[in-house]
């Protein structure tokens, strides 16, 4: 029947292209790559410094902001894919259109490792990232405990 197989196309297409659809023998699964990744402070051309952070989601949609300490921060909105020990981010427009070459990072450890990026715009080390746990929110005052004096 031609809408049960073209269901099963898009459905198939859509695991291909995810970064959660599997990854080359020898490779870490997609879910290593998934979390909050940040820089140190990056070099920049204008002496200005700039703080990278990544953010990859299961749902294979990621943003990469450049913060420029003191200036403001720009956000790069895109899609990952993983393959082997590899992770591409593909930056995409409003229309959800590649807007920019893609940048791949090697997962080595706790670490992503630039491997190819447009050096005019990230420099000629790229952007070296690690991962970044939030630290955990303080926990609640003790309400349990009486006063003194009452």
């Amino acid at each position: 029947m031609r809408i049960g197989s073209t269901v099963v196309a898009l459905v198939g297409a859509a695991v291909l292209g995810t970064g959660c659809g599997g990854s080359e023998a020898g490779g870490p699964a997609p879910r290593a790559f998934t979390g909050s990744w940040i820089s140190d402070s990056l070099p920049t051309t204008t002496g200005t410094v700039r703080v990278a952070r990544f953010e990859v989601r299961a749902d294979t949609e990621a943003v990469l902001s450049m913060e420029f300490v003191g200036r403001g921060t720009v956000f790069q909105p895109g899609y990952w894919h993983a393959r082997g020990a590899e992770i591409t981010l593909q930056p995409v427009d409003l229309q959800q259109r590649p807007s920019a070459i893609p940048l791949v990072w090697r997962l080595e450890g706790e670490r992503l490792v630039p491997v190819r990026w447009n050096k005019d715009l990230y420099g000629a080390v790229g952007v070296p990232l690690r991962r970044w746990v939030p630290p955990a929110a303080p926990a609640a005052a003790d309400t349990t405990k009486r006063e003194e004096g009452r």
